[in-house]
């Protein structure tokens, strides 16, 4: 969802959500949090026979992937019966867990009363539909898992089971929940009243440099780098800080440019006062005052080796 209370015919209201006027946007994501594929809700769309909306999206943003054995993982508004055999059909399987208000689902399953760790299953056609009660009753459907249990221990209950059919669940659906949270670390965002501005800045800021930071940390496990390390080595690449050059300005030197001062042992930024702001100040009125009133900031020249404002050092270089 991408904040925007503009004027807008596909604009979303959820009052349920912090930000309740957004642009809904649909993410295809693995389980490592890589945004395959991605569709903005426009309001009206297309829907394929014998399926509803929430499953016409999953097909749509998985086209490209039928046919090739795989799984897709879905939450409780897109899966369904119909959606089941559709990608079986495409030999896909399904996993998921459901609403209980979903149509062709049997009854003796979702009326069933259970105490916490029992479960009721059913299946037909390769189909498998099971609820399962532990805080509360979980309804899921899958089309490759069956009835067996298998060990999820914890610390209060280092014995405890769970059906393969929720544990294949929760490592599949961590991909878009790990996704949204890369993504909102560092965001662009800012308020505009053009809506396509926001949402090519959040798909881009949100999902393509994350891509390719997932992409550059499994091709180089050695490394490894932190998120915002990334995007601040991105940065400098694509503007080229380092080979900047000022020759249009008068008396400013190719060896002088505006560098971050180095950070200390933790990671944590470095702050110094401004040196042309802290003389000033200092034959204004004293030392005192002028340590007060001085700004600090964490960027100095590269030549000279002290801290500058980016006004001061535009004015004296």
């Amino acid at each position: 969802m991408i904040l925007f209370r503009g004027r807008l015919q596909f604009r979303q209201y959820n009052p349920g959500k912090t930000n309740k006027y957004d642009i809904k946007v649909y993410k295809l994501c693995t389980p490592n949090g890589f945004v395959w594929n991605f569709k903005i809700y426009c309001g009206n769309d297309p829907t394929i026979e014998t399926l509803d909306k929430p499953g016409s999206v999953v097909v749509t943003l998985g086209e490209k992937l039928l046919n090739e054995g795989r799984l897709f993982i879905t939450d409780n508004w897109y899966t369904s019966i119909p959606l089941a055999i559709y990608l079986k059909n495409r030999n896909t399987d399904l996993c998921g867990t459901l609403r209980k208000n979903k149509k062709f689902l049997p009854k003796d399953v979702v009326n069933a009363k259970l105490k916490r760790g029992e479960s009721f299953v059913m299946q037909a056609n390769n189909i498998t539909v099971l609820k399962w009660c532990d805080k509360r009753d979980v309804l899921m459907l899958s089309t490759c898992q069956g009835n067996g249990m298998a060990q999820a221990a914890t610390r209060r209950d280092p014995e405890k089971t769970k059906p393969n059919i929720i544990l294949e669940y929760n490592k599949g659906k961590q991909g878009i929940d790990i996704s949204d949270q890369m993504s909102s670390y560092y965001s662009c965002l800012r308020k505009s009243l053009i809506w396509y501005k926001k949402v090519a800045i959040e798909l881009i800021a949100g999902s393509v440099i994350v891509n390719s930071w997932l992409i550059f940390n499994e091709l180089c496990p050695g490394k490894n780098i932190r998120q915002l390390e990334f995007v601040e080595q991105l940065l400098h690449q694509i503007f080229q800080f380092e080979n900047k050059t000022t020759d249009s300005q008068p008396g400013t030197s190719n060896n002088h440019f505006l560098q971050e001062i180095p950070r200390k042992a933790d990671g944590t930024l470095r702050r110094k006062r401004c040196h042309v702001c802290y003389n000033k100040n200092k034959e204004d009125r004293d030392s005192d005052f002028a340590a007060k009133r001085t700004k600090q900031v964490s960027t100095e020249c590269s030549a000279c080796q002290k801290a500058y404002c980016l006004k001061c050092f535009n004015e004296n270089h």
